[in-house]
């Protein structure tokens, strides 16, 4: 069952990383998402459900640095897709300052070059080598980082106004219980705590609630890629429809502009200036009013209007809803 969880996380991550290349090529806001997918389907390939382990390990030096850089690449997946949400995709000035990232980076890695590894690669790398007191606090630091994100991605998507927050906030809950369980399961275990059945449950634990919310987040990524889609696909639409309106009533050439919202914002002016001179029917007053609404909805929250064209555009759309 967890095999099937990993690998299913993996796929749904390639998908989401494959099918938003395109978008985050043309819109820097929509990158440290797309990013954050790539850099999870990765971690999530050195789980070996697909490329067996041991391949992996010998690729990147053996003695088990597979396990190091599955827990960087997570570390950072997290650290992304947090970024993304807290800073609303607006680049260049960051939500939380990089640096943090790299200081996580190292303080999770430094103590693994103090483990005595064996050249033999292995899946229970942590639990065979938990008595050693750099294992112990390698693998606490790693979980205690994740946590630490998540409670931020936990917090940064509260003022979000759509509904893929609760995704994001219910997988960012899941991961930190799962956190906390690990960290309680490798102290227990580092110590050699005479608790075997309270050891086995801990340990039973993580797995299936590290990889359900790490699920649960990655369906608040996908849930976002289809509702940028669905956005999109409105505004091509009205927008197609009001450029044959203005082809028709007018011998202006066609708006070519790359990004849709400002394309529809360039012809709903068009078209709104052969409606004050009633020169539209009512289908093409129709068309005008959702085209006025998708406008407001679009580039007034993207703020890529000056506040006098925002005031225009909301008191046309407020005054033909």
């Amino acid at each position: 069952m967890i095999e099937a969880l990993q690998t299913g996380t993996l796929f749904v991550l390639v998908g989401i990383f494959i099918a938003r290349a395109r978008s985050a090529i043309r819109t820097p806001a929509a990158r440290l998402s797309w990013f954050a997918s790539g850099v999870g389907a990765l971690a999530m390939t050195t789980l070996g459900t697909v490329i067996p382990q041991s391949v992996i390990d010998s690729a990147l030096g053996g003695s088990n640095a597979i396990n190091l850089a599955q827990n960087l690449l997570a570390t950072a997946a997290f650290w992304l897709v947090t970024q993304a949400a807290v800073s609303g995709g607006r680049t260049p000035t960051p939500a939380i300052p990089w640096w943090e990232l790299i200081l996580a980076l190292s303080v999770i890695a430094i103590p693994f070059f103090f483990i005595t590894r064996d050249p033999d690669t292995s899946y229970y790398f942590l639990v065979e080598h938990i008595h050693q007191t750099p294992t112990w606090l390698y693998a606490s630091m790693y979980m205690a980082v994740v946590a630490l994100v998540s409670i931020r991605l936990f917090t940064g998507v509260r003022h979000w106004a759509t509904w893929p927050r609760h995704l994001f906030r219910f997988g960012a809950v899941i991961v930190i219980l799962a956190c906390l369980d690990e960290i309680a399961s490798l102290t227990l275990d580092h110590f050699d705590t005479p608790l075997p059945a309270l050891r086995a449950v801990a340990f039973a634990l993580f797995d299936p609630l590290f990889y359900g919310g790490v699920l649960i987040i990655v369906a608040g990524i996908a849930s976002v890629t289809l509702k940028r889609w669905w956005r999109e696909a409105r505004l091509w639409a009205s927008s197609r429809r009001l450029q044959r309106i203005a082809s028709r009533r007018t011998n202006a050439d066609p708006v070519r502009v790359r990004d849709l919202g400002l394309r529809l914002y360039y012809l709903v002016i068009q078209v709104r200036d052969l409606a004050i001179t009633n020169a539209l029917s009512a289908g093409e007053l129709k068309a005008l009013e959702r085209g006025e609404v998708l406008v407001s909805r679009t580039l007034a929250t993207r703020l890529l209007l000056d506040e006098t064209t925002r005031s225009i555009v909301f008191s046309n759309a407020e005054r033909t809803a």
